[in-house]
């Protein structure tokens, strides 16, 4: 199943493109709310959390309001409370994912994720979709929600410059205009990459594709992506190769095959080839 994170910073209308997603027939799985379960009643996180800010628990309960108010300037207390919830909040992430995969091995799953930049699954997914949006128009979508230009700007000030999040985009969404104007990109998205990478894996072979080599950033991230399944690649001599260094079981060891489909490659001629029918890269 094809996997997809979609980020962005706040206001830049996340929501709203997972909905246009949801519509095309995406499986939509939003962290923040996955997040939300892992400190509900008589979880042991909840108790984790007792136990360093008794304040915010009381009967069982915590006190959301509160502890954000705690962690939202605090940097150290933030760690503290990501390192409690982060790994159970994947945990329930990758139980769903895999059901959803079970059931529709040639969908597209989108993880809608708030902070993809600071995770360490930034280049977990098969695409990152980020969305970004010019900063007035963000504190208006903002004060929608009832927040003052003051705390609007607090907020988009708190996270990350949208310049971080460009070297992550496999696709960069431009949300500063009206609904229809993003339903067009996604649109767009939609039938001239996500679909047919979709096929492509579930095909197992490169069958719609794009010829042009891939660029230098799209060789990096494509490398990223294989790190974070266990396969060293370095840069080749071509602009659109790869060469495998090492790998769970070593440059050809057998579980290499299912680390390079969890990048994203597919068997090629005489090696393996980018599912992703923007561009072409081969890894040998």
């Amino acid at each position: 199943m094809l996997l997809i994170s979609l980020t962005g910073g706040i206001g830049t209308g996340k929501s709203t493109a997972a909905s246009l997603l949801r519509q095309r027939g995406a499986h939509i799985l939003e962290l923040d709310e996955v997040a939300r379960t892992i400190l509900d009643p008589g979880t042991s996180a909840t108790w984790e959390v007792g136990e360093l800010w008794p304040q915010v628990v009381r009967d069982g309960v915590v006190d959301r309001t509160a502890l954000a108010g705690i962690v939202f300037n605090d940097r150290e207390a933030l760690a503290k409370l990501n390192a409690i919830t982060h790994p159970r909040t994947w945990q329930a992430a990758e139980r769903l994912l895999e059901r959803w995969s079970a059931e529709d091995r040639d969908g597209v799953a989108v993880i809608e994720i708030a902070i993809l930049a600071d995770s360490p699954r930034r280049y977990g997914s098969h695409l990152n979709v980020v969305l970004g949006a010019d900063t007035d128009v963000r504190i208006a979508r903002l004060a929608s929600r009832g927040l003052d230009a003051e705390g609007a700007q607090a907020r988009i000030a708190n996270q990350r410059p949208q310049s971080d999040l460009v070297e992550l985009a496999d696709a960069w969404l431009d949300n500063s205009g009206t609904l229809n104007d993003l339903a067009s990109q996604i649109s767009a998205l939609w039938e001239d990459r996500l679909a047919p990478y979709a096929r492509n894996l579930v095909r197992g072979v490169r069958l719609t594709g794009a010829t042009r080599p891939a660029e230098r950033a799209e060789c990096e991230r494509c490398r990223e992506r294989l790190a974070h399944h266990g396969v060293r690649a370095a840069h080749g001599a071509d602009s659109g190769e790869l060469i495998a260094v090492d790998g769970p079981d070593g440059p050809n060891g057998a579980s290499n095959e299912a680390a390079l489909a969890a990048a994203g490659f597919v068997p090629g001629e005489g090696c393996f080839e980018v599912a992703d029918p923007a561009y072409r890269l081969r890894i040998r």
